[in-house]
């Protein structure tokens, strides 16, 4: 849950490890810090904690400056950026860390799960361990290594043998300036090769301003990183599917704002423009899934499973998978409560693991327990080269590219489009019509353009954020195919404003929440033309009642009743098929939450206490 690069070659090591920094910020932004390395045996060691109106990265940049021109003789370092899980964000929880001599220091993504025994056994071996973290005892087991061999090649894997959990490290000592060595076990570590130069780094973000050739490290690598290669390790090289200018904000703002923006470009990609729909035969093209269909035909049972976002979106999946492909027994479920003995899964079962990331542990957990057990695993991710695609029989890559403001956005919307292609191609093989398969693909053709036009008119619809932005709490009413998009909008306005937000369906504001209404609340209720229309008016009423303020979304045909329901004028989005109108219904309350967070002058793109990519429990 952090983010680690490091870099050996003739340019300016400090700069471009600060550079990466910034672009692993999403991993978490609690504190920061950087070891470089001079041929002269120097070592430069700064760590800071983020503050109020800096990031950590920024102060250890001063820091660097401070330490005079020196800095620029570095031939390698290592940095950090943390979200803290083991011990508090402090200067000295900081990584990097190192050993008691200070011979090396270290920079981990992961957990270690048996730290307390090894505290222990350390500190009864006579080691002085200074913070509160799980890393720095993995520096003092190397450390007690290279006892034995003055080779980090071999000490690291030695020391590795101690260690129970999920890792990714990289290690730089002043006896070895010209090198990094770097090992992984269960957390992201990837390898870029250039001309002369190197870089490791959680993500591909902080490698593309350097080079796009990029070796993925495997679980049990330890691998050796000099400005000439790579040594201790025989892996393929492939080249970065974007490049450095997809990672920049564009003009906008933030990234969060950025990346709403794109969204129309998102749901192209995730049909890839047009190349995953077959509209004459009424069908989704899935490679992926091509293989498995005669399994796929006769499978009556599908288990989703996801975290946060993703959660919300396998919830609209299964909806879809019920009533569009027809079949009998679908659950979404979050991974984190995926559980070894009540996770009844064989191989009539389909798991479908919902992650932005690919490396989302509980879902990681979640499919190898279903590995285990003989289900057909399908990975639904945005981050190809992960775990989970790794893990999985088959699956479908979202395609939304680089999403860097932690509260996801586009990853949702090509989350939901690609789980309606899977419904598609899943619902054809399970007795779905030409012609109802030939409705949903010329819908699904006509998204992108949909979304644009909603992306055109939403901002109007955000600005009455920023005159709520005083409101005491928000709540968000969906029926069916909406209360997915309901918990998800809430989830949206926690994240980014900081606010009291719920999701309810709409039905149940009679069973508690109308307790809790009153003139300082805001409802907004998510009431497009469909089945549910007449339920979720009556729920408007009721929550009007109460003095909240109430705004509707809701499509043309249903504009005057839900204006006259709520007492304020609703928010139209473009009409579709209920399976699909998520994808319109979400963009408004998206902006909604953004533009409440700036009002409220919050850190939009790193909400505080959280972390994009979860790689620990």
């Amino acid at each position: 849950m952090c983010g680690i690069v490091g870099y050996v070659g003739p340019r300016p090591v400090a700069e471009v490890l600060l550079i990466g920094l910034h672009r692993l910020e999403y991993r978490g932004y609690d504190s920061a810090g950087v070891a470089i390395v001079t041929p002269s045996g120097t070592s430069f060691h700064e760590r800071a904690v983020r503050g109020p109106d800096t990031s950590g990265i920024d102060v250890v940049a001063d820091m660097l400056t401070a330490c005079g021109p020196r800095v620029r003789e570095a031939t390698a370092g290592i940095g950090h950026t943390r979200w803290a899980t083991h011990g508090m964000p402090t200067v000295k929880n900081a990584h990097p860390h190192t050993d008691c001599a200070r011979r090396l220091f270290l920079v981990h993504n992961g957990e270690v799960t048996n730290d307390a025994a090894l505290r222990e056994a350390l500190t009864r071996g006579g080691h002085t361990i200074q913070s509160e973290t799980d890393t720095e005892l993995i520096a003092h087991c190397i450390e007690e290594a290279l006892r034995n061999t003055a080779d980090l090649t071999e000490a690291i894997p030695r020391a590795l043998e101690r260690i129970d959990g999920a890792l990714a490290i990289a290690v730089v000592s002043a006896a070895t300036p010209d090198c990094i060595v770097c090992a992984r076990r269960g957390s992201p570590l990837l390898i870029g090769v250039g001309q002369g130069e190197a870089i490791i780094a959680s993500d591909e973000a902080a490698i593309v301003g350097v080079t796009k050739r990029i070796i993925d490290l495997a679980d049990g690598d330890v691998a050796t990183v000099t400005r000439d290669g790579v040594q201790g390790v025989q892996r393929s090289v492939r080249i970065a599917a974007w490049d450095v200018e997809e990672a920049q904000k564009g003009g906008y703002p933030h990234f969060t704002r950025k990346e709403i923006a794109e969204q129309a470009e998102t749901v192209k990609r995730a049909i890839n423009h047009g190349g995953r729909i077959l509209v004459a035969e009424g069908n989704a093209k899935l490679g992926g899934l091509e293989r498995f269909a005669d399994r796929l035909r006769h499978t009556d049972h599908i288990r989703i499973v996801a975290a946060g976002t993703a959660y919300h979106a396998g919830l609209v999946g299964r909806q879809m998978l019920l009533e569009v492909a027809r079949v009998p027994h679908v659950e979404c479920e979050c991974a984190s409560e995926v559980h070894g003995d009540s996770f009844h899964v064989g191989p009539h079962t389909a798991v479908i693991a919902i992650s932005q990331s690919g490396e989302t542990k509980d879902t990681l957990d979640a499919v190898e327990e279903a590995k285990r057990k003989g289900a057909l695993t399908i990975g639904v991710v945005n981050k190809v080269a992960t775990a989970i695609p790794r893990l999985t029989d088959c699956g479908v890559h979202c395609n939304a590219g680089p999403e860097i403001g932690v509260a996801s956005t586009k990853a949702f919307v090509s989350q939901l489009t690609v789980l309606a292609l899977i419904t598609l191609f899943i619902g054809r093989l399970r007795g779905l019509s030409d012609a109802q398969g030939r409705e949903i693909a010329n819908a699904m053709l006509g998204l992108p353009a949909q979304v644009f036009r909603e992306l055109e008119y939403a901002p109007r619809f955000a600005e009455r954020a920023r005159q709520l932005r005083d409101r005491r709490a928000f709540f968000v009413i969906g029926r069916k195919w909406q209360y997915p998009v309901a918990l998800e909008a809430a989830l949206k306005m926690k994240e980014l404003a900081y606010v009291h937000a719920e999701g309810y369906p709409a039905g149940e504001l009679k069973h508690g929440p109308l307790a809790v209404l009153s003139e300082d609340a805001v409802v907004l209720a998510l009431a497009p033309k469909d089945e549910t229309f007449t339920d979720v008016l009556l729920a408007i009423q009721q929550a009007r009642k109460t003095g909240a303020y109430v705004i509707g979304i809701t499509t043309p045909d249903g504009e005057r009743d839900v204006r006259e329901a709520s007492g304020s004028p609703p928010h139209l989005v473009s009409p579709t098929l209920p399976m699909l109108q998520p994808i319109l219904t979400i963009i408004p309350l998206q902006l909604f939450a953004y533009e409440l967070a700036v009002a409220l002058k919050r850190d939009v793109d790193k909400p505080r206490h959280l972390a994009k990519s979860v790689t620990v429990k």
